[in-house]
């Protein structure tokens, strides 16, 4: 019923989708099509992971400071959904540096964002609903998870599948 906890707990699923699929394929990319090996493409989401946690202490402190929160929420969602633009836009001529950049990009907005949407639906409700809207948020973040690595690995799944069928009909007829 309440308009504040449901924008919140969408905010909060699609966030969840972005993140997961990108932890999940975006380190697949860099060892697939790139051609780094296994380690560098795991450690990638390490200057990610930093953007976020730098970004997330600051976005509480202002928040702690001036009681405002309804900016940082949006322009986190507008950060994370334009890095996930430049993601999706990477190919096998993409540089490593590239790559890196995208992602931070996205931990600029998925940091200061995720908190701001449980902080706005805990403010929206009573005391004694706080338990619940506090699952909620959380039960919304592993349903956008979730959904994020079905929809990006069956993404995946059929790029993989066209490609490999038009590499193998060039080697036949070879």
């Amino acid at each position: 019923k309440n308009r504040i906890v449901s924008l919140a707990t969408l905010g909060l699923g699609i966030a969840a989708v972005g993140m997961f699929g990108g932890i999940l394929y975006i380190p697949l990319f860099i060892q697939g099509v790139i051609g780094y090996s296994a380690t560098s493409s795991g450690s990638l989401l390490a200057p990610m992971m930093a953007t976020m946690l730098i970004t997330s202490i600051v976005g509480g402190q202002f928040i702690s400071r001036t009681g405002r929160y309804r900016w940082i929420g949006v322009g986190g969602m507008a950060c994370m959904a334009f890095g996930m633009f430049l993601l999706g836009g990477m190919g096998p001529g993409t540089d490593f540096t590239v790559v890196v950049r995208n992602m931070m990009i996205m931990g600029l907005g998925m940091g200061p964002a995720m908190p701001v949407f449980t902080l706005a639906a805990q403010n929206a409700v009573d005391m004694r609903e706080l338990g619940v809207v506090t699952s909620l948020t959380q039960f919304s973040r592993s349903i956008g998870s979730t959904i994020g690595a079905a929809l990006f690995g069956s993404l995946l799944t059929n790029r993989f599948g066209e490609t490999l069928d038009r590499k193998s009909t060039r080697l036949n007829s070879s």
